[in-house]
């Protein structure tokens, strides 16, 4: 998913999430039980997306004069605007996709527990917590300073951190670990860095080289005195983002900052676009006023 390429490599989606034609609507939203679990996923993947390019370099540097205030001004307002959607989407998601219950960390882990029912709930989560600790790290006035956005962050950060501690055996191979980096980088204790390490191995178990490189990257961001002789023969080495099925051509690191070179020159609105066995655009009826279809998704 280029979503997670972009995560990843703090890139700019060459996919404008605008189009993508989800219904954001949540104002009406009751509170359910169950009930349109795929519309919710949508809804923060599209906000995650969102979020994603808010904080790309790219976006910073949209404006002529990005440090004076009216810019700081409009960001500010796309800020809370974002963490509004954040917000919304916890409150009016069907009870189905919130966790059954945080249970403080077991003996042997530093994570607490969160109990999520079935896939769907995992993946949606794992979106939401990377999505409010991406916000609380780049608001525009103070990025991960005051003491609300820095607990907003760590709390967020623990509790996407022990999803995929906890996931052993629910049959999702290395998907959950992209998320992962992103709460694992905030991880101030020495116990759950330690930790965090452990579990990069044991999520690629299968990929020794790609696990070396994902905790070298990690110990770079904490600031720890290791020995990074071996990160020179690993830096080339990235993997797929979605399982193991898939890969990219092996590649150097690439700087942020871009909008995402793999998919810079796609036409998402041609018939053959990159997403075509997964997408459908919306389509309009002009007969006057243009009524919208919303698209359709295979999943």
């Amino acid at each position: 998913m280029e979503l997670l390429c972009c995560l990843r490599f703090n890139w700019t989606l060459a996919w404008d999430p605008d189009t993508w034609g989800v219904d954001m609507d949540m104002d009406d939203a009751s509170s359910k039980i169950v009930g349109d679990e795929e519309l919710w996923i949508h809804r923060i993947i599209y906000i995650c997306a969102k979020v994603s390019d808010f904080r790309s370099p790219t976006s910073q540097h949209q404006s002529e004069h990005p440090d004076n205030n009216l810019d700081r001004c409009q960001r500010c307002q796309q800020w809370n605007k974002l963490k509004g959607w954040c917000d919304r989407w916890q409150d009016a998601v069907p009870r189905s996709m919130k966790p059954l219950s945080n249970v403080a960390a077991p003996d042997n882990s530093t994570f607490p527990e969160v109990w999520l029912v079935n896939r769907p709930a995992i993946i949606a989560r794992l979106f939401y917590h990377t999505a409010q600790i991406l916000l609380a790290k780049t608001h525009p006035l103070e990025p991960g300073s005051s003491p609300e956005l820095h607990h907003q962050q760590q709390k967020n950060a623990r509790d996407l951190c022990g999803i995929v501690a906890h996931m052993s055996g629910r049959g999702m191979t290395s998907f959950p670990i992209w998320f992962f980096i992103i709460g694992a980088k905030c991880l101030v204790q020495r116990e759950s860095q330690v930790e965090a390490l452990g579990i990069v191995d044991d999520v690629l178990k299968d990929n020794s080289l790609r696990a070396e490189y994902i905790k070298n990257g990690l110990r770079e961001a904490w600031g720890w005195d290791w020995d990074a002789s071996t990160s020179h023969q690993t830096a080339a080495v990235e993997h797929s983002v979605l399982d193991s099925a898939t890969t990219f051509a092996t590649r150097p690191e690439v700087p942020s900052g871009l909008v995402n070179p793999i998919m810079a020159t796609a036409d998402f609105s041609v018939e053959g676009h990159p997403y075509g066995n997964y997408y459908i655009p919306s389509l309009s009826r002009i007969d006057g006023d243009p009524e919208t279809v919303g698209p359709t998704w295979f999943t």
